[in-house]
């Protein structure tokens, strides 16, 4: 697998093409937005598992709102085994990526513990303790970039072309450095 070399322009062509993808369905591609996002405040608001179970199912998840726009893309019709095209299959692996991005994102949180004490902002925060917070917010988004980077397209490396958990994660993360030009446009 080799993943394409793309010149930064493609990240403002990946933001035009995402809205001409709304624009061929706006209700559905609301739908589905929506949905995704309401699963995951959801889930993450069940008392005491939510915030663990939801690194488990976000590969999940994104396979299944990846499913709804590549069949509005593709101007297929739009049934409920649409979602969920491939997901079956590849079941297990979806879960070892969940597995991974749980141990991923527990490392980024006892790393954010280790900064430090955290800051009270209810009443306010000062100069100083602004500018603290700033450099540890730059330092917990320095450390989540390889997470993220790993996590962009192995969800769909995984159920639609059907790579192990390990190789999407590696293959995402080489993917997203080779392009980070169009990501960060």
């Amino acid at each position: 697998m080799d993943a394409r070399r793309l010149p930064a322009r493609h990240g403002a062509l990946w933001l035009l093409a995402g809205f001409a993808l709304f624009r061929r369905h706006p209700p559905l591609m609301t739908a589905i937005t929506f949905g995704y996002l309401l699963a995951v405040v959801v889930v993450n608001l069940i008392p005491k598992v939510g915030p663990f179970l939801l690194p488990l199912i976000l590969p999940t998840l994104t396979a299944m709102l990846a499913n709804g726009c590549r069949a509005i893309e593709r101007g297929k019709a739009f049934e409920s085994e649409t979602l969920i095209a491939g997901i079956s299959e590849q079941r297990l692996g979806l879960i070892r990526l969940g597995g991974l991005h749980l141990v991923g994102s527990s490392l980024l949180v006892l790393f954010g513990f280790a900064l430090g004490e955290p800051i009270n902002i209810s009443d306010g925060i000062d100069q100083a303790e602004a500018v603290e917070l700033a450099g540890d917010l730059a330092v917990i988004l320095l450390m989540a970039s390889p997470l993220l980077m790993a996590f962009w397209f192995a969800p769909l490396l995984t159920a639609w072309d059907g790579v192990s958990a390990g190789k999407s994660l590696f293959f995402s993360f080489i993917a997203s450095w080779r392009n980070w030009r169009a990501f960060t446009v």
